[in-house]
């Protein structure tokens, strides 16, 4: 009898092991996930402070980057592609373009960046000839966040997240457009200028 007894309290000694194993592996497991979900809500939280649109401003036509996070962004890259004519009201004009690519090392915390299109000039078969009446017809910035993840937003307004390794499929894209269209434009060191001169933002207000 005592050794039945004694069998059937080791029995229940290891279900009650097994059990309390099995509880501390869910709990483990959920700790885990939540904190992989805590750092993916930091991720997006800081890439949904990073925007670029573009305005009007007196008589130029503005790209605006701003980083209302409390982190920099790193390794950014702006890419810009310009219509433009010579004089729309001349039937001779045509519409010609510009694409140009821009990087800075970083923008910092709460700041805000603008890229003029000003004295933009195209090649054609005049040779550089300036455009007026610009607008935009594509651009992209890639930046890496916080945590060194890369990240690039299109002018639609989507982001994705994307390789740093080499080149990124819009800077690709970009790089082919500048190499087999022969455009002039915006000097890359009038864009690289530009990222560079950035005004603090008040990261307290909408």
């Amino acid at each position: 009898m005592a050794a039945v007894t004694a069998a059937a309290a080791a029995a229940t000694g290891l279900i009650f092991s097994a059990w309390t194993t099995y509880i501390s592996q869910e709990v483990a497991r959920d700790q885990l996930s939540q904190s992989k979900e805590q750092n993916e809500g930091e991720e997006r939280s800081q890439v949904a402070l990073v925007n670029a649109w573009e305005e009007h401003k007196k008589d130029a036509l503005v790209l605006v980057i701003v980083n209302r996070s409390l982190d920099p962004i790193k390794d950014v890259m702006v890419g810009i592609i310009l219509s433009g004519s010579t004089d729309p009201l001349d039937e001779n004009s045509h519409e010609l373009k510009v694409a140009t690519l821009g990087t800075t090392d970083s923008i910092p915390p709460c700041s805000k960046v603008e890229i003029e299109t000003e004295d933009i000039y195209a090649t054609d078969k005049e040779g550089n000839v300036k455009l007026d009446y610009v607008s935009f017809v594509d651009y992209f910035l890639s930046f890496r966040d916080a945590n060194a993840k890369g990240w690039e937003r299109q002018r639609d307004g989507t982001i994705k997240q994307v390789s740093h390794e080499g080149s990124t499929p819009s800077q690709k894209r970009y790089l082919s457009y500048m190499e087999t269209e022969k455009y002039d434009g915006p000097h890359q060191a009038q864009i690289d200028h530009a990222l560079r001169s950035y005004a603090p933002l008040d990261c307290g207000k909408s």
